[in-house]
């Protein structure tokens, strides 16, 4: 008789673990994503791994568009950089103003102490060249220095004028593929974007696209650090 009993339990279990998926299904979507990431914690996975791309405040791609690094908001914060070298344009005396001259590294002709210090912490004493670039505005794309391009460069500066939602970045070879690209989402302050995983081998120019924002993307300005 008790082993009947038991026998009559099991077939119960089983009925009502066919009858569950279907009831979970119906719970809809949310029910699935909190099952699914309960079992990468289990399995020591990254939570929502596949939400990475919308959550990351920098998102960095290699050629075949494949993800290949992201930074959250207190990563992208560990790149956050303040200069001064691109900042004034103009500067006054008397109430005249006067253009400041800089030379193919971007040094101030008779600079202030502070740029030149500046523009030798960036370029590592010398070590590395660097193209300045000062206020832009762009309402699609901008390539910075009309297309220039840069020998192995290392990093790139930009500081935007308040929040820009999205600011893509493409490096471009002499063959015009797109070898690597960057997304910055919801941005405000000067960040020095590290380029060291693209540009081994070659030499690149590099597209700033504005894809989101219906009004101009506009920049304080920016330093491209190369060899």
């Amino acid at each position: 008789m008790k082993k009947k009993y038991v026998l009559n339990l099991g077939l119960t279990v089983l009925a009502l673990g066919l009858v569950i998926p279907p009831v979970f299904a119906q719970g809809g979507e949310r029910d699935a994503q909190n099952m699914i990431e309960r079992n990468q914690h289990i399995l020591g996975l990254p939570k929502a791994a596949l939400k990475m791309e919308e959550k990351a405040y920098l998102a960095m791609y290699d050629k075949n568009k494949q993800l290949i690094q992201s930074y959250s908001k207190e990563k992208v914060e560990e790149l956050v950089t303040e200069i001064d070298i691109y900042k004034n344009s103009k500067a006054t005396t008397d109430g005249e103003p006067y253009a400041e001259i800089f030379d193919e590294n971007g040094l101030l002709l008779d600079p202030p102490q502070n740029i030149e210090k500046e523009v030798k912490g960036l370029s590592d004493a010398g070590a590395h060249d660097l193209f300045v670039f000062r206020h832009s505005s762009f309402s699609n794309q901008l390539s910075i220095g009309q297309g220039k391009s840069f020998d192995h460069p290392k990093s790139l500066i930009i500081e935007p004028v308040g929040q820009v939602e999205t600011l893509h970045v493409n490096l471009i070879d002499a063959t015009g593929q797109t070898i690597g690209s960057m997304q910055l989402n919801d941005f405000t302050e000067s960040i020095k974007i590290p380029l060291d995983s693209f540009t081994e081998l070659d030499s690149y120019s590099i597209q700033l696209i504005n894809k989101s924002q219906t009004e101009p993307v506009e920049l304080v300005g920016g330093v491209v650090i190369y060899d």
